[in-house]
């Protein structure tokens, strides 16, 4: 039995392999770096909220992958003149459960940023600064699902234009919104913890290396750019939606797992060595008592008036296995963060 991944037929070509491929390949790398990060995380005694919410976003999209490789199993890839009727329901519910668990996915991937934010940066200041980017991202997630949902009166007119009295509001209109307001709260996530870099107390080169790990987001937002320009480009020919909304689709699922590993490469220790290789200014993180101490990065703080340094582990270990270390010894996580430190 041959398996239908979309491949098509000269009489009935598809575009379906692209999807399916793109999604099968993504989950897969997605849940390579989520399983790096739990690894780190479980094994330093560090798992928190932001480990939690990527797991979460892990889930869906494996969901999102199945509805995606179940509508191109069903015909989502082909002309629509070429799908019998029966084909072509089964292929647009799968597609309908695909845009709801996708808006989904993308609140669990800012909301786990902004958690492991505020364990990184536990300023009170910055913290309400990312509380309230945090409840705009849920709003904004609860507001597009429901909208997604009821896009069409009764519901399973988005499957079915035959109901009698079908009806659905301009979905050209919230596409575009929907992708608008996602690239600016991309943005907002991407900058929110550039000020904390800022006050890092570290040469500027040492400061902008830091900083680059946290722009590692910009990638995310590249996407996003890139799928809202083939949210435009399919707007031309809804009439053929499955065929003509293959490559928005694809930049979807590209969006949804770069977003998910994205959010991982901080928390993963074996990748200094590519980022101090393609960013050379990551290599003069050195301590500045190299002397006493060798091995050790000095990462620094600025609390007020007073400035606290952490050693981390140069190229071996995660900044958590450093502080699960300290615990050990009596040291709170917060002194290792470099905010509070005992008796001060």
């Amino acid at each position: 039995m041959t398996l239908n991944y979309g491949q098509g037929t000269p009489e009935r070509p598809s575009q379906g392999w692209k999807l399916f491929i793109t999604a099968t390949v993504m989950v897969i790398l997605a849940g390579f770096f989520v399983a790096g990060r739990l690894a780190v995380r479980i094994r330093s005694k560090m798992l928190g909220t932001d480990d939690y919410l990527i797991c979460c976003s892990l889930f869906c999209s494996i969901i999102l992958t199945l509805c995606i490789n179940l509508a191109v199993v069903n015909g989502y890839g082909m002309h629509k003149k070429q799908l019998s009727p029966q084909q072509l329901i089964a292929a647009m519910k799968w597609f309908y459960g695909a845009q709801i668990i996708y808006k989904v996915l993308l609140g669990f991937n800012k909301s786990s940023l902004l958690c492991l934010y505020m364990r990184i940066f536990p300023v009170k200041k910055f913290i309400w600064s990312c509380y309230i980017t945090l409840g705009i991202v849920i709003t904004w997630s609860a507001a597009s699902v429901i909208s997604t949902i009821f896009q069409c009166n009764p519901v399973a007119g988005f499957w079915d234009s035959k109901i009698p009295g079908m009806k659905c509001y301009n979905t050209d209109a919230f596409w575009y919104a929907y992708a608008i307001i996602n690239i600016i709260t991309d943005v907002a996530v991407l900058l929110l913890p550039l000020q904390q870099v800022r006050k890092l107390h570290l040469p500027v080169m040492e400061r902008v290396g830091v900083g680059a790990i946290f722009a590692i987001g910009i990638f995310v937002c590249a996407t996003s750019i890139i799928r809202t320009n083939a949210v435009a480009i399919s707007m031309q020919n809804k009439a053929d939606s499955t065929w003509t909304f293959i490559p928005r689709s694809t930049w979807t699922l590209a969006e949804a797992n770069v977003g998910i590993i994205c959010a991982c490469l901080p928390c993963l220790p074996m990748l200094r060595r590519p980022f101090m290789f393609l960013f050379p200014c990551f290599s003069k993180l050195r301590s500045r008592n190299t002397a006493s101490k060798p091995g050790y990065n000095v990462y620094s703080v600025s609390s007020g008036q007073n400035s606290k340094h952490v050693e981390l582990d140069n190229m071996n270990k995660s900044p958590w296995e450093i502080a699960a270390k300290a615990r050990k010894g009596n040291e709170s996580e917060e002194a290792i963060i470099g905010l509070e430190h005992a008796g001060t």
